[in-house]
């Protein structure tokens, strides 16, 4: 059988996900496993339309298709995003593709992996394919006998999907969406005599109606001078390219204007807010293109403690995934959430009136020292990156540097205190007149260390 394997990664021929492509390769000679790099050769593929159109036709003509890439950003690299947007502005209604089965391979330490793979899946099922489960193989599991003996059960089990055709689960619903008009009434213009500094980013372009009216209503309404950073507008040359250029002192390999943009315009601001259009169950490449060039900070949660809020137009309702990556984007920096609006109310002063309590909000979030606690979506990303961090700190000195200085190697067996409690609740757990009676008193002494705070009832 022939396949289409689409290469997402910028890398090249350093791409760890490529070596995953190699190795199937290798251990499947009988069938054929044709490469195709867009990580790449995007920019060729926007410009040449033949080459596009041929590389869709050899997709819609093979046995199956894998898509493979390093995660980045919860996402896939901004190329494939962008190739994604081709295939739909050049297919229209009715895509080629219409039947292919496909599937996806990444590589990552596992940090929002699923957000990559479930966009994958509602991508190409919006395609009219049908999808087999992905794989996510962290970093270094082909070095292990498991790992490759995982990947293998995985390319046999796609290639009997491809071979018999068999009806595949439908994970996602189609996303209906006619969007309302938002013209805002505006009313009374605010003065700004706020002393916060609100830098709003955004890839607003003609067209994008609502969007346009959701930011002039947020100026409008806020008493802070709100910084419009329109990232169409700024002088940034692609995504991020993978070479770990940046890892040592966080120098980009880029000569654009991206990094004075984000340090004298975001870094430097006290407020965050993003604006955007959806498109296709995410927002769009050149948005992703500023995510991924946020790499130039590595794993530093440089953002910290700058609220953030969201002005979104589109079905957001309808995309899980998309919300809960927006989500993310606060809670792995630390970030107060001043919300996430969007044009989906029918009621015109609905919007307006949730855009005015956002900028309202500013004035607010830091009256007093308080952070809504992280859910598994900041917890979990911290310690991935807190753990990766330490595993390869002789390579990323700036990310080593800033994880020691703000103190975020926070392991547990480094606490003295709680290593020393658990030596003593083992020896009492060991005996069973000290067992009986810590399993009938567990409640009341769980709650002991709180009574300095919360006066005990009766």
């Amino acid at each position: 059988m022939k396949f289409v394997v689409l290469l997402g990664s910028p890398t090249g021929k350093d791409s760890l996900t490529r070596l995953y492509v190699r190795y199937i390769q290798q251990q499947f000679p009988d069938h054929a496993f044709e490469a195709i790099d867009i990580g790449r050769g995007i920019r060729r593929m926007e410009r040449d339309r033949d080459r596009f159109d041929g590389l869709v036709s050899q997709m819609a003509e093979a046995d199956g298709v894998i898509w493979t890439f390093p995660v980045y950003t919860m996402l896939a690299p901004v190329a494939v995003v962008r190739f994604i947007e081709l295939l739909f502005e050049r297919s229209g209604d009715g895509s080629p593709l219409a039947g292919q089965v496909s599937t996806v391979l990444t590589t990552s330490e596992h940090f929002f992996d699923h957000t990559a793979h479930l966009y994958m899946e509602e991508i190409s099922e919006d395609l009219g394919m049908q999808v087999l489960k992905g794989y996510s193989a962290a970093m270094e599991d082909l070095q292990e006998e498991q790992g490759q003996r995982n990947l293998k059960g995985f390319v046999r089990q796609f290639l009997r999907a491809s071979r018999e055709r068999t009806a595949l689960e439908i994970h996602h619903d189609r996303v209906r969406w006619t969007p309302p008009a938002y013209e805002p009434q505006l009313g009374a213009e605010v003065p700004t005599d706020g002393g916060r500094r609100i830098t709003l980013i955004t890839d607003h372009r003609e067209g994008d109606d609502n969007l346009g009216h959701m930011i002039g209503a947020f100026v409008h309404h806020s008493r802070h001078p709100v910084d419009v950073l329109n990232l169409h507008e700024i002088d940034m040359k692609g995504g991020c390219l993978g070479c770990l250029k940046c890892v040592y002192d966080g120098t980009c390999i880029y000569k654009d204007g991206f990094a004075a943009h984000f340090d004298d315009r975001i870094r430097a601001a006290d407020v965050l807010v993003f604006a955007s259009t959806i498109r296709h169950r995410y927002l769009s490449s050149t948005f992703k293109a500023y995510f991924d060039r946020n790499f130039r900070n590595g794993h530093r949660p440089v953002l910290h403690g700058k609220p953030v809020g969201w002005l979104v137009s589109g079905p957001l309702r309808q995309l899980a995934n998309l919300r809960q990556i927006l989500e993310a984007v606060a809670e792995v920096q630390s970030s107060p959430r001043l919300g996430i609006i969007t044009d989906e109310y029918l009621d015109e002063a609905a919007i307006t009136g949730r855009i005015t309590a956002m900028a309202r909000e500013v004035d607010h979030w830091d009256e007093e020292a308080w952070t809504r606690p992280a859910t598994f979506l900041g917890v979990g990303g911290r310690k991935i990156f807190r753990d990766l961090m330490w595993t390869v700190r002789g390579i990323v000195r700036a990310d080593h540097a800033y994880y020691r200085r703000e103190g975020l190697y926070d392991f547990p067996q480094w606490d003295w205190r709680r290593t020393l409690l658990n030596w003593m609740m083992a020896a009492m757990m060991a005996l069973p007149w000290s067992r009986r009676w810590m399993l009938r008193k567990m409640g009341e002494l769980k709650l002991a260390a709180f009574n300095k705070v919360v006066v005990p009832e009766g």
